[in-house]
């Protein structure tokens, strides 16, 4: 029998870069050796991990049960990270698989056993038929069960925003990931759904609201989404920042059946998402914020990571 989950939170984070210290062959990660343009070395990896597992330990409510990451480089390097105090007081388990992305990035979840149980799992791997030389980061499916309800958490980290044409990768990713979503749901409609991730697109974005069908409005249909990060982002706030502005690109998003007061049982506090930035996690300096991040291009400065983490928590 697992424990209760309530007032337990649901974490996504991604950890800007969390690379072991060793060039893999066939992953363009030798910037992050030693030797590399970034001097990545052991006593710096420490560091990063002990400021991860902190500011997942500090995230508000009682501990987080669930957490999804992305910009994590292999299971070695995510295995150290729940192994690091304080998360190591905790019995968390850990999904994780190599992804095709060329910087050998992936997704993953690390989920405490003693509140989550675990039933089954899959990754998507994201194909474009007009490319086949593009490569990103496969979406992970994990089907659990909280507080005695089943739940499929969809953790993803969409193409960057890096060049005009992105767009289009976002847009093609969004649909592959509904039509798995409307499997899930023609074999289960009453089935709870979250979905979490860095998209690169913000809430009002078309890869959003049209392909992958999710609303900055309560009023949904059995079929769409909510998308918990729309009053944070019509208020202006973000979670990384870019070209000097925040953006809303960490989100979470629920379907009909887990909505609060349209269903019994398992539930997100109030349908809202929070984002936790503490003033550790924010860097100041002439008028400016951004998250503090372990790096600004080449140079190392030592922050905890580029974008902020975001949570609900369970009621």
């Amino acid at each position: 029998m697992k424990k209760a989950a309530k007032n337990h939170s649901l974490v996504f984070y991604n950890v800007e870069n969390l690379y072991d210290t060793i060039d893999d062959k066939g992953v363009k990660d030798s910037d992050f050796t030693p030797s590399g343009n970034k001097h990545w070395t052991l006593d710096r990896l420490s560091k990063k991990l002990v400021d991860l597992a902190e500011t997942i330990d500090s995230i508000p409510g009682k501990h987080a049960i669930l957490i999804g990451l992305t910009e994590v480089e292999n299971r070695s390097v995510a295995l150290q990270l729940l192994q690091t105090s304080p998360l190591s007081t905790h019995q968390y388990a850990l999904l994780h698989e190599d992804s095709p992305d060329n910087r050998g990035i992936d997704v993953c979840v690390l989920y405490d056993q003693e509140y989550v149980n675990y039933l089954s799992h899959y990754y998507l791997r994201i194909h474009f038929p007009w490319n086949k030389d593009i490569k990103t980061r496969d979406v992970l499916f994990f089907e659990c069960a909280i507080n005695g309800e089943k739940l499929w958490v969809v953790i993803n980290h969409w193409p960057s925003r890096m060049s005009e044409s992105s767009a289009k990768k976002r847009d093609h990713v969004a649909k592959q990931v509904r039509a798995e979503l409307d499997k899930i749901i023609e074999q289960e409609p009453k089935v709870k759904i979250l979905l979490m991730g860095d998209f690169n697109d913000e809430p009002n974005n078309l890869s959003l609201e049209r392909h992958l069908e999710v609303k900055r409005s309560k009023n949904i249909d059995h079929r769409e989404f909510y998308n918990l990060a729309a009053d944070l982002f019509e208020a202006g706030e973000g979670t990384c920042v870019h070209d000097g502005h925040w953006l809303m690109i960490d989100q979470i998003m629920i379907n009909r059946n887990l909505l609060q007061n349209n269903n019994n049982g398992f539930a997100i506090e109030d349908n809202k998402m929070y984002i936790h930035g503490n003033e550790r996690l924010i860097y100041h300096k002439k008028g400016h914020s951004q998250p503090n991040h372990t790096y600004s291009g080449d140079h190392y400065v030592g922050g905890i990571s580029d974008h902020l983490p975001v949570y609900v928590k369970i009621v």
